[in-house]
């Protein structure tokens, strides 16, 4: 039938010829021929002055451009033909006019005004008597409704609408009535109900050999099957629609057809064979002029890429998702788009970035009374306050999704709040709340139906056993998740299920098991090209082959995670695998397995300079010179410290700088090269003045004084000391003022400055028996009685060394009991 070419009016004055092959070029979806039609048909009424026919060829045109997405250039068109309508009295010309305005206001997002539209055509339909028009009008507020997340007074107009078209023996409207029931039903997650209109649907159309409609059916079907996660079904149901909708030339559903595909195949994980649908569908969309479906398939393709971690090229597409929205004038459009936009920033880690993304989401879902949309902004935001540790205001956000979902009946946003603010108190380490909260979550995805929805409860659920340390709680709901994604086909999702059972046996030090789960995770992701999964299974390798003491391969683990993240840009994600590698070398360095950690810190280095990561670069040095520092070897680690202090100063990284002249300090003692380590804690001091880092000052000032004193500068030294000693108790570290204390009296005492060191001494000893440090105490006695000694107070100094031998008695210090005692007989008190 598709192939047969409409014959040409032979009547070229007659328009109406003109307008009815345009309708038959409009029902195959091919609209250019279709608008040339129409556009003869008005040049042929203005010519013969036929008002009608002006409104007739008018409305025509307006439809293809409604069909375009073209909505601004429709409403011009529709303004036209309706001010003619009702210049000549057609009324129910005049009601089609304002169903097609109300339809465009509604891709503007202006669904308030959409409402008011439709408003009049029913009110012009039922004034006139005309049910079929009636029947539009109560489908287009039904649209309007939807569109505001009003799903049950939306289910109202279409039973009404339903009713009618029973009533009249009117099987399209009746199509078309059951289709949006299924979309109502589908949002409400309701979709076992939205399957029965959709086979409805079909059955109605093949009997009257609708296939258009049948096409449609299918496609719905499809959408059911598919957000119940079942996407090999919701697959075999589009290749159907796919099939028609080329069969009878419809290019619109079937680039539409083709980009529905793409979404079923990426929930399976496979995204390459997505992303091949949703360029045939950008293709097809950008040929036909659907700038709507150019969008969506652009937004698709975003999806794909982000979850391949190319996150550059997602967001390449999402801009230029967000640019045909605004162009297009529609709003729902640019808020998925801004959404597509704070996705990507929130797996870069760029959290607050993603918030801006979400509040422009969440002001359009506002503008525009759409309340699913708005509860939709509100839970990403919440998952972006949970990433930056601000827990109660994730909660606040989570607890407004769920306020909404549940007052339009979205059970499916309503799962998806309950798993959110699991999520938040698990953070919390509320973890028995958190179950509480996925208990109820796993309980509507079951529900509902939602086979994929029920598998991440349970994962959800198997995180906070973890957190509870009950592993094979954990495990158990693991493996439940695994099963269910596994019967699914979501190659994603196992991949991610069978990691989560790598941590718990990781943590239940099976690391052996860890191991093997982690590479089988591995080989997934690296078949579906998941970066994220593959860098993380790396990550999580590493930590197992440490723990196994096979440290050569987590080196190489880590670094190969590391690589990953760094490629895609993950800041998080970075610093937890150089937060492991730290953990690592700091192990070596523990074990005294020295060359091992320098090896492990010059394989990084060679990595990171591939890379060309300054700062990475900068503390791998520090790590590098530390480890030959410990090995003794303070010479070798003179280069690497000093390489550390170029690339700071460098990148004007104080805190970095700050630690590389600490170290050079340290190691230029160390070599006995005096001057030199003078000059480094000095110029460190200087910094930490400039930054008002008080913890590096004191630690520095105890360093010079240390060396003062050893090249005799005892004047010098003493004033470090104090300095020392002021900084502490700005800082208030009690523990630390009695150990300076301590310290300055000692010093004193070694240059038989005795009255000076008992100064220090007596506020030591006060310090030390108000912090109930009976060793510190016990030696400050000690110090005491042996300065007073010197001073000829001996009441004074037996005192001190009865208390001192009684504290060393308590906790068994045998030799220094022995001394004080020797000291008391000496001093004929024994």
């Amino acid at each position: 039938m598709s192939d047969l070419q409409p014959q040409q009016p032979s009547d070229s004055t007659n328009w109406g010829n003109y307008i009815e092959l345009g309708n038959i070029y409009k029902d195959r979806s091919q609209y250019a021929q279709a608008k040339e039609q129409y556009e003869k048909a008005l040049e042929v009424a203005q010519r013969i002055n036929s008002r009608k026919g002006e409104a007739e060829s008018l409305l025509g045109i307006a439809a293809i451009y409604n069909c375009l997405s073209q909505s601004r250039q429709a409403i011009e068109y529709f303004e036209r033909s309706l001010f003619i309508h009702r210049e000549i009295g057609d009324r129910a010309g005049e009601a089609t006019d304002l169903g097609g305005l109300g339809n465009c206001y509604s891709s503007f997002g202006q669904y308030q005004k959409a409402i008011e539209f439709h408003e009049q055509q029913l009110a012009i339909a039922r004034e006139t008597s005309n049910r079929a028009k009636e029947a539009a009008a109560l489908v287009g507020l039904g649209n309007s409704y939807w569109y505001l997340g009003q799903y049950q007074k939306a289910i109202e107009f279409c039973e009404q609408c339903l009713t009618i078209a029973r009533e009249l023996g009117d099987r399209q409207t009746e199509l078309a009535a059951l289709g949006n029931l299924n979309s109502n039903y589908n949002s409400l997650a309701q979709y076992h109900k939205a399957i029965e209109c959709s086979e409805e649907c079909l059955v109605i159309a093949r009997e009257i050999g609708a296939r258009s409609r049948e096409a449609n059916a299918l496609g719905d079907l499809g959408q059911s099957y598919h957000n119940l996660g079942q996407y090999q079904k919701a697959i075999e149901f589009y290749e159907q629609w796919l099939a028609i909708a080329r069969e009878i030339g419809e290019c619109i559903n079937e680039a539409r057809a083709i980009g529905s595909l793409g979404g079923s195949y990426s929930a399976l994980g496979q995204y390459q064979k997505a992303i091949e649908c949703y360029e045939q569908w950008l293709a097809s969309s950008r040929e036909i002029n659907d700038r709507f479906g150019e969008a969506n398939a652009l937004g698709g393709l975003g999806n794909c890429y982000s979850n391949l971690s190319q996150y550059q090229q997602a967001i390449e597409c999402y801009e230029q998702w967000l640019a045909i929205g605004r162009e297009i004038g529609n709003r729902q459009a640019e808020a998925s788009a801004l959404a597509g936009l704070g996705n990507s920033c929130y797996r870069l880690g760029q959290h607050q970035k993603a918030i801006e993304f979400y509040e422009q989401q969440l002001a359009i879902a506002r503008e525009i009374g759409d309340r699913r949309g708005q509860g939709a902004a509100l839970g990403s935001m919440g998952g972006s306050y949970i990433s930056l540790g601000q827990y109660q205001k994730a909660i606040e956000f989570k607890e407004q999704q769920l306020l909404i979902a549940r007052e339009i009946g979205d059970l499916s946003g309503e799962q998806s709040a309950l798993g959110g603010l699991g999520n938040c108190y698990n953070s919390l380490d509320e973890n028995q709340r958190a179950i509480d909260f996925h208990e109820q979550s796993l309980a509507i995805a079951r529900q509902i139906g939602s086979r994929s929805q029920e598998a991440y409860a349970l994962g959800n659920m198997g995180i906070s056993y973890s957190s509870l340390k009950q592993y094979p709680k954990a495990i158990d709901l693991h493996e439940q998740k695994l099963a269910i994604l596994q019967e699914l086909g979501d190659r994603s999702g196992e991949a991610h299920a069978i990691l989560c059972l790598a941590r718990c046996n990781f943590d239940l030090q099976n690391y052996l098991k860890s191991l093997e789960l982690n590479q089988q995770s591995l080989t997934i992701a690296e078949a579906i090209g998941d970066k994220d999964t593959v860098a993380q299974a790396y990550g999580f390798s590493g930590m197992a082959l440490a723990k196994l003491k096979r440290r050569r391969e987590a080196i190489d683990a880590f670094n190969r995670a590391y690589q990953l993240f760094r490629a895609t840009g993950q800041q998080h994600w970075i610093s937890y695998v150089q937060t492991q590698l730290k953990e690592l070398g700091e192990s070596l360095i523990a074990d005294q397995e020295f060359p091992e950690a320098i090896e492990l810190y010059k394989l990084q280095l060679q990595s990171l300079q591939e890379l060309n990561d300054q700062s990475g670069i900068g503390w791998a040095l520090q790590n590098l010179g530390k480890s030959y520092y410990n090995q003794g070897e303070y010479q070798k680690a003179i280069d690497p410290h000093t390489q550390m202090l170029g690339i700071a100063r460098q990148l004007a990284d104080t805190a970095m700088e700050s630690l590389a002249l600490a170290w050079l300090g340290c190691d230029y003692r160390e070599v006995n090269q005096w001057e030199l380590a003078l000059n480094y804690f000095q110029t460190r001091i200087a910094l930490a003045q400039t930054i008002n880092d008080r913890s590096a000052q004191r630690e520095t000032l105890g360093w010079l004084g240390s060396i003062s004193k050893k090249l005799r500068q005892n004047a010098q030294a003493v004033i470090y000391y104090t300095d020392q000693l002021l900084v502490i108790r700005e800082l208030g570290d009690r523990v630390g003022e009695q150990s300076a204390l301590y310290a300055l009296g000692s010093f004193h005492d070694d240059l038989n400055q005795n009255r000076q060191a008992v100064e220090y001494f007596l506020p030591a000893l006060a310090l030390a028996e108000q912090l109930e440090q009976k060793q510190n105490a016990a030696n400050a006695h000690y110090m005491l009685a042996q300065t007073l000694l010197k001073l000829g107070q001996n009441s004074e100094a037996i005192f001190h060394y009865r208390s001192a031998k009684n504290l060393y008695d308590e906790f068994s210090e045998t030799d220094w009991s022995q001394r004080c005692q020797d000291r008391l007989q000496a001093l004929g008190d024994l």
